[in-house]
């Protein structure tokens, strides 16, 4: 692997340069319906911590909802993505990934959607996902 000096890199602007999204939640009322199976994580429920965050059941809350659904804020000027996502995911369906590069496609933003066979949520997928992060970085962060 090769050293990467990230100072050297960063442009004089605050503008956010890219994007890398390792499995993360983007549509909370749609997490249950695309469950990986009945041993994965339910959010539906008023303890899940999407409810929490919310300060109530997600599903009786639907505007608080929209607004701390990260899909929400997508928007053509956004910087590029490169989402990483596994396809053995118990925690966050594999299917939110989906959706957000559904979002950032139709908004006209750059994206790159990476699937790691078998990864599940965490170490496993950024382990296996680490390299195509870095190059992208490397790719899209300008001097």
């Amino acid at each position: 692997m090769k050293a990467f000096d990230v100072g050297a890199h960063l442009d004089q602007s605050s503008r956010v340069q890219a994007v890398v999204d390792f499995f993360g939640p983007t549509d909370f009322l749609q997490m249950d319906a695309h469950r990986l199976n009945a041993q994965a994580m339910v959010h539906d429920t008023p303890d899940s911590p999407e409810s929490q965050l919310v300060g109530g059941p997600i599903r009786d809350n639907p505007d608080k909802v929209a607004r701390a659904n990260p899909i929400t804020y997508v928007a053509k000027d956004d910087p590029p993505f490169l989402i990483v996502h596994g396809d053995a995911d118990a925690l966050v369906p594999h299917h939110q990934s989906e959706l957000l590069e559904a979002a950032l496609t139709k908004a006209g933003v750059p994206v790159r959607f990476v699937t790691i066979p078998g990864g599940l949520h965490g170490s496993d997928t950024e382990s296996r996902g680490f390299d195509q992060a870095l190059a992208f970085l490397v790719e899209r962060l300008k001097p």
